[in-house]
């Protein structure tokens, strides 16, 4: 306890030193978790689960020629033609493409009238082989027959069968998603059913909100460009890419526009993302490193203008291990200090980014996890000078030095 109480005097002396290295640790922290939670939630963002067989599949858009009262049934002799192929798996005509952002969102509600909207989700319209083209999971009710597909017509609000995601279920009813089944949605107007669940569908928008909500619709669109998403057997998804796309440019003045696969398409989507995660990675461990630096600077100065007094302490009996543990115990202190004010800055900026760019709450842990990773890393930090401190011999007091 006397021990202790020197220590203290001895901070309080070289308040200003101490004190800067107190901010030095608090600002350090406040970045640092603030700057992690972040990093950790892209990355978590770009790893997430797709819900779909995203390493054979791949997407593409064309033109399709003839009248108009012919391009339903010339879609569908096109999109035979690619499932006839060898490498195929399946392939199916949509309105939207996962991660292209090329979709479409609707409003719901589970109670008829735009005042009685509950929130918006993305919509893709779907034939019966879109299951299996996307090779999404149903973990509840059925899939669309081939009987259950309509022509989709935005002015048209009579009901289709619809499947809709875990996430939305969720959101309809929080107590027991399972009773979304065969429940009335009413879709921009239109009373649908709900007929199936699926564990995910992946969104066309990954930035938006919404992202994990999503419907698909028993229906399919009438376009003269419309969008084809392919899945090819396993491993052979470049093959497919290479004859599907010899099949289709048989066809005199033919175009195809956006050929990717949806690998390419989810990497292109989360680019930004990817940039951020990189440069805040950099942040952290250059944040790492620096600090590192400057706590040892700051504790080996302040032991070399104390070497005399070292010297003292050893010549009036002192151990090297009294030594040591004495400048262990500062710098814990130091550090401690820091790390509490560091973890309600850190707080206090949290709800400030909570306010101004609709962040998520820093969990309790990441900062606790943040406050004793700091005052680990000062101990490691300053070491290396305080053992330097245990090793002053006493005759320095009779040299002057």
């Amino acid at each position: 306890m006397k021990t202790f109480g020197l220590i203290l005097k001895s901070l309080i002396k070289r308040r200003t030193t101490s004190l800067l290295l107190i901010i030095q640790i608090a600002i350090t922290l406040t970045i640092l978790i603030n700057a992690a939670f972040i990093l950790i939630q892209k990355q978590v963002k770009i790893d997430k689960p797709s819900g779909v067989d995203i390493q054979n599949i791949f997407s593409f858009t064309m033109n399709i020629q003839g009248p108009d009262n012919e391009v339903l049934n010339r879609i569908e002799q096109n999109v035979q033609a690619i499932r006839d192929l060898d490498t195929v798996y399946n392939a199916s005509q949509s309105n939207a493409v996962p991660y292209s952002e090329i979709g479409a969102h609707v409003s719901y509600g589970l109670v008829e009238g735009s005042d009685n909207s509950m929130g918006s989700a993305g919509y893709y319209l779907s034939s019966y082989h879109g299951l299996d083209t996307l090779g999404i999971a149903l973990i509840a009710g059925e899939w669309f027959q081939p009987s259950d597909i309509t022509i989709y017509d935005d002015n048209d609000s009579a009901g289709v069968k619809v499947v809709i995601s875990k996430a939305l279920a969720i959101a309809l009813f929080p107590d027991n998603w399972r009773q979304a089944l065969g429940e009335t949605l009413y879709i921009d107007g239109s009373a649908d059913t709900i007929v199936g669940i699926a564990d995910i569908i992946p969104g066309t928008w990954p930035s938006w909100r919404n992202f994990d909500k999503h419907i698909m619709a028993a229906s399919t669109l009438k376009s003269a460009e419309p969008h084809i998403i392919v899945r090819a057997h396993d491993g052979a998804r470049d093959e497919a890419m290479a004859e599907v796309k010899k099949l289709l440019l048989q066809t005199p003045n033919r175009w195809i526009d956006k050929f990717k696969t949806l690998q390419e398409q989810r990497t292109q989507s989360h680019i930004n993302d990817i940039a951020i995660v990189h440069i805040l990675l950099f942040v952290v461990l250059l944040l790492i490193v620096v600090t590192a630096l400057g706590i040892f600077a700051q504790v080996r100065f302040s032991i070399v203008t104390r070497r005399k007094q070292i010297g003292t302490q050893r010549a009036l009996g002192a151990s090297k291990s009294q030594i040591l543990q004495h400048y262990m115990i500062e710098t814990f202190i130091l550090a401690t200090l820091g790390a509490l004010l560091g973890a309600l800055l850190t707080i206090v900026t949290n709800v400030y980014l909570i306010e101004q760019f609709k962040l998520i709450v820093v969990p309790m842990s990441y900062i606790l996890l943040g406050a004793c990773s700091m005052i680990l890393l000062s101990q490691i930090a300053t070491l290396h000078p305080i053992l330097q401190a245990s090793r002053v011999s006493p005759a320095i007091v009779t040299r002057g030095g």
